[in-house]
């Protein structure tokens, strides 16, 4: 048996594909080292401010939930203002996504928070509930696992914006997931870029192969394994996040002092925190609905003592990125 025939036994051929496809993932692996331990520390980590997108819920002809003449879209813009005053004293760089009571479509927020210009989105909104016993906070991020009733039921009112802006045009209607994946995809592409072009030394570069020489096959597992970990890299900091304002809201010595209500971390398919490159936050910060709760969310006291849990949940999560 010549060596080509023996090389074309199916056992040998399974290892041979094996072994390449190992190869492929230790390149890869290899990247993702380099770019890690060889460049110097990102800028949002050291010299430049925590950048924050802050996005005040719904606006406009979308007043969001009401009770009486009090509207949700009108507290979470004088909460976002509030919030960005605070964060201003702290030094982080803050950014509102919209500044009067207008309508902005979820597509255009989640364009800006793939701007490339900032680090991280919290969303602010208000709950309401059938049930006049729901209070308290709920701090949403990117849905990884199986979803409660309750969430889905919320994250399906907050998504029905998207109708809400779409007007009458169904085609268009169905286009918005696709059109905001590409500018999730483009942003994810030009990360990459960047981190292409200052994470790898140039004489650690030479010693990779170019990706041109590897498998149509294997570039395509290359690919799926860098989004992969991208994607659970921003999931696990979206929680984190969640965590630190959670735990906040808990050890805030004004809230201490009084009943807190329910608190809760869940993950919902949230349209806004689901289609952003970057970690991200939906919080509910009461129940417009409860008589008590509802009313001390329209006060500047209760208003002021939210803004200071959140100012400190964002504080110490930034800590932590710092370690």
């Amino acid at each position: 048996m010549s060596d080509r025939d023996w090389l074309r036994r199916p056992f040998i051929l399974r290892s041979v594909r094996t072994l390449m496809r190992s190869r492929v993932l230790l390149i890869a692996s290899m990247f993702a080292v380099a770019a890690h331990a060889q460049s110097p520390a990102p800028q949002s980590m050291t010299a430049r401010p925590l950048r924050v997108l802050l996005d005040p819920g719904h606006g406009g002809q979308d007043a969001g939930a009401t009770r009486g003449d009090t509207k949700e879209s009108e507290i979470t813009l004088k909460l976002a203002q509030k919030l960005r005053s605070e964060l201003e004293g702290r030094g982080f760089k803050v950014t509102l996504t919209r500044e009067s009571n207008v309508n902005l479509s979820l597509e255009s927020r989640a364009q800006l928070a793939n701007s490339g210009e900032h680090d991280l989105l919290l969303s602010l909104h208000l709950n309401s509930s059938t049930d006049p016993r729901a209070k308290g906070k709920e701090f949403y991020f990117q849905n990884q696992l199986p979803v409660d009733e309750e969430s889905m039921f919320l994250a399906s009112r907050e998504n029905s914006e998207i109708s809400f802006t779409a007007g009458s045009d169904h085609a268009h209607s169905h286009s918005h997931d696709h059109e905001v994946s590409v500018s999730l995809q483009n942003s994810l592409r030009s990360m990459n870029e960047r981190i292409d072009a200052s994470g790898i030394r140039q004489a650690e570069a030479r010693k990779l192969p170019a990706l041109d020489r590897v498998p149509e096959s294997a570039r395509s597992d290359v690919k799926r394994i860098l989004s992969d970990l991208t994607r659970q890299a921003r999931v696990e900091s979206s929680s984190t996040l969640a965590v630190e304002l959670h735990r906040a809201w808990r050890d805030s010595s004004a809230v201490k002092q009084r009943s807190r209500g329910g608190q809760a971390i869940r993950q919902a398919p949230f349209y806004l925190v689901s289609y952003v490159a970057i970690p991200s936050v939906l919080v509910e910060v009461g129940f417009l609905s409860h008589k008590i709760e509802g009313h001390e969310l329209t006060t500047d006291a209760y208003q002021n003592t939210l803004v200071q849990s959140i100012a400190e949940g964002l504080s110490r999560y930034q800590q932590r990125r710092l370690r």
